[in-house]
Protein backbone atom coordinates (compact mmCIF):
# COMPACT_ATOMS: atom_id res chain seq x y z
CA UNK A 1 0.00 0.00 0.00
CA UNK A 2 1.43 3.35 -1.00
CA UNK A 3 1.95 6.16 1.45
CA UNK A 4 -0.64 8.34 -0.24
CA UNK A 5 -3.37 5.70 0.13
CA UNK A 6 -3.07 5.39 3.89
CA UNK A 7 -2.45 9.11 4.24
CA UNK A 8 -5.63 9.85 2.29
CA UNK A 9 -7.60 7.46 4.49
CA UNK A 10 -6.28 8.91 7.73
CA UNK A 11 -6.74 12.53 6.66
CA UNK A 12 -10.22 11.64 5.40
CA UNK A 13 -11.15 10.18 8.79
CA UNK A 14 -9.75 13.23 10.55
CA UNK A 15 -11.71 15.44 8.14
CA UNK A 16 -14.97 13.69 9.03
CA UNK A 17 -14.25 13.98 12.75
CA UNK A 18 -13.40 17.67 12.25
CA UNK A 19 -16.71 18.21 10.45
CA UNK A 20 -18.58 16.60 13.35
CA UNK A 21 -16.68 18.85 15.76
CA UNK A 22 -17.73 21.86 13.68
CA UNK A 23 -21.35 20.80 14.09
CA UNK A 24 -20.81 20.58 17.84
CA UNK A 25 -19.25 24.05 17.86
CA UNK A 26 -22.31 25.44 16.10
CA UNK A 27 -24.58 23.77 18.67
CA UNK A 28 -22.47 25.02 21.60
CA UNK A 29 -22.44 28.59 20.30
CA UNK A 30 -26.17 28.48 19.54
CA UNK A 31 -26.79 27.15 23.04
CA UNK A 32 -24.71 30.01 24.47
CA UNK A 33 -26.61 32.63 22.48
CA UNK A 34 -30.00 31.24 23.48
CA UNK A 35 -28.99 30.91 27.14
CA UNK A 36 -27.82 34.54 27.23
CA UNK A 37 -31.03 35.68 25.55
CA UNK A 38 -33.04 33.83 28.20
CA UNK A 39 -30.91 35.48 30.91
CA UNK A 40 -29.12 32.40 32.22
CA UNK A 41 -25.57 31.53 31.43
CA UNK A 42 -24.12 28.10 30.95
CA UNK A 43 -20.67 27.84 32.43
CA UNK A 44 -17.95 26.40 30.24
CA UNK A 45 -19.38 26.97 26.78
CA UNK A 46 -16.54 29.32 25.82
CA UNK A 47 -13.91 26.82 26.94
CA UNK A 48 -15.70 23.99 25.18
CA UNK A 49 -16.02 25.87 21.89
CA UNK A 50 -12.35 26.91 22.05
CA UNK A 51 -11.18 23.32 22.64
CA UNK A 52 -13.43 22.02 19.88
CA UNK A 53 -12.12 24.72 17.54
CA UNK A 54 -8.51 23.74 18.16
CA UNK A 55 -9.29 20.06 17.67
CA UNK A 56 -11.26 20.76 14.50
CA UNK A 57 -8.48 22.91 13.04
CA UNK A 58 -5.68 20.44 13.56
CA UNK A 59 -7.77 17.45 12.54
CA UNK A 60 -8.55 19.08 9.21
CA UNK A 61 -5.28 20.81 8.37
CA UNK A 62 -3.74 17.90 6.43
CA UNK A 63 -6.96 17.20 4.53
CA UNK A 64 -7.24 20.82 3.46
CA UNK A 65 -3.71 20.75 2.05
CA UNK A 66 -4.33 17.43 0.30
CA UNK A 67 -7.44 18.74 -1.40
CA UNK A 68 -5.85 22.16 -1.98
CA UNK A 69 -8.80 23.91 -0.36
CA UNK A 70 -6.63 26.27 1.68
CA UNK A 71 -6.80 30.01 1.19
CA UNK A 72 -4.20 31.14 -1.26
CA UNK A 73 -3.45 34.64 -2.44
CA UNK A 74 -2.22 34.34 -6.01
CA UNK A 75 -2.09 38.01 -6.94
CA UNK A 76 1.67 38.30 -6.50
CA UNK A 77 2.43 34.73 -7.59
CA UNK A 78 0.63 35.28 -10.90
CA UNK A 79 2.92 38.21 -11.64
CA UNK A 80 6.02 35.99 -11.44
CA UNK A 81 7.56 34.12 -14.32
CA UNK A 82 7.61 30.28 -14.11
CA UNK A 83 11.16 30.15 -12.75
CA UNK A 84 10.39 32.58 -9.92
CA UNK A 85 7.12 30.76 -9.19
CA UNK A 86 9.10 27.55 -8.74
CA UNK A 87 11.53 29.36 -6.42
CA UNK A 88 8.61 30.76 -4.45
CA UNK A 89 7.01 27.33 -4.19
CA UNK A 90 10.28 25.82 -2.98
CA UNK A 91 10.65 28.58 -0.40
CA UNK A 92 7.09 27.90 0.80
CA UNK A 93 7.87 24.21 1.20
CA UNK A 94 10.98 24.99 3.23
CA UNK A 95 9.01 27.35 5.49
CA UNK A 96 6.23 24.77 5.94
CA UNK A 97 8.74 22.06 6.85
CA UNK A 98 10.44 24.33 9.39
CA UNK A 99 7.13 25.36 10.97
CA UNK A 100 5.92 21.75 11.08
CA UNK A 101 9.21 20.62 12.57
CA UNK A 102 9.07 23.22 15.33
CA UNK A 103 5.40 22.50 16.07
CA UNK A 104 5.98 18.75 16.15
CA UNK A 105 9.05 19.08 18.36
CA UNK A 106 7.43 21.53 20.77
CA UNK A 107 4.07 19.76 20.59
CA UNK A 108 5.69 16.50 21.61
CA UNK A 109 7.47 18.18 24.51
CA UNK A 110 4.29 19.95 25.60
CA UNK A 111 2.18 16.79 25.39
CA UNK A 112 4.68 14.86 27.52
CA UNK A 113 4.91 17.73 30.00
CA UNK A 114 1.11 17.99 30.22
CA UNK A 115 0.85 14.26 30.82
CA UNK A 116 3.56 14.18 33.50
CA UNK A 117 2.19 17.27 35.26
CA UNK A 118 -1.40 16.02 34.87
CA UNK A 119 -2.62 19.34 33.46
CA UNK A 120 -6.38 19.55 32.98
CA UNK A 121 -8.77 22.08 31.52
CA UNK A 122 -9.94 24.74 33.92
CA UNK A 123 -13.66 23.99 34.10
CA UNK A 124 -14.11 20.43 32.91
CA UNK A 125 -10.98 18.78 34.24
CA UNK A 126 -10.30 17.24 30.82
CA UNK A 127 -6.67 16.08 30.43
CA UNK A 128 -4.88 18.60 28.21
CA UNK A 129 -2.34 16.10 26.91
CA UNK A 130 -5.08 14.51 24.78
CA UNK A 131 -5.74 17.81 23.03
CA UNK A 132 -2.02 18.35 22.55
CA UNK A 133 -1.58 14.87 21.10
CA UNK A 134 -4.31 15.63 18.53
CA UNK A 135 -2.46 18.83 17.59
CA UNK A 136 0.77 16.82 17.31
CA UNK A 137 -0.81 14.15 15.11
CA UNK A 138 -2.44 16.82 12.95
CA UNK A 139 0.93 18.48 12.37
CA UNK A 140 2.60 15.13 11.59
CA UNK A 141 -0.09 14.43 8.98
CA UNK A 142 0.32 17.95 7.62
CA UNK A 143 4.08 17.41 7.30
CA UNK A 144 3.43 14.15 5.47
CA UNK A 145 1.15 16.01 3.07
CA UNK A 146 3.84 18.66 2.51
CA UNK A 147 6.30 15.92 1.52
CA UNK A 148 3.60 14.44 -0.70
CA UNK A 149 3.23 17.82 -2.43
CA UNK A 150 7.00 18.05 -2.87
CA UNK A 151 6.97 14.59 -4.46
CA UNK A 152 4.19 15.69 -6.83
CA UNK A 153 6.14 18.78 -7.83
CA UNK A 154 9.34 16.86 -8.49
CA UNK A 155 7.55 14.16 -10.49
CA UNK A 156 5.66 16.78 -12.46
CA UNK A 157 8.93 18.48 -13.40
CA UNK A 158 10.46 15.15 -14.44
CA UNK A 159 7.38 14.22 -16.47
CA UNK A 160 6.64 11.20 -14.27
CA UNK A 161 3.55 12.63 -12.64
CA UNK A 162 0.42 10.77 -13.71
CA UNK A 163 -2.16 11.34 -11.02
CA UNK A 164 -2.54 12.73 -7.52
CA UNK A 165 -0.50 10.03 -5.77
CA UNK A 166 2.73 10.40 -3.85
Amino acid sequence: MKVDVWLAKITGIFHIIGAVLLAFIVIVILLGVVSRFLRFGIIGLDELSAVLGVLMTFMGIAYVLREEKHIRIDILINLLNPRNRAISKGFNYVVMIIICGVMIWQGFRLAIFSYVQKFTSYLFGFPLYIIRIVVLVGMILFLAEVFCHITHTVRRKKGEWRNKEC
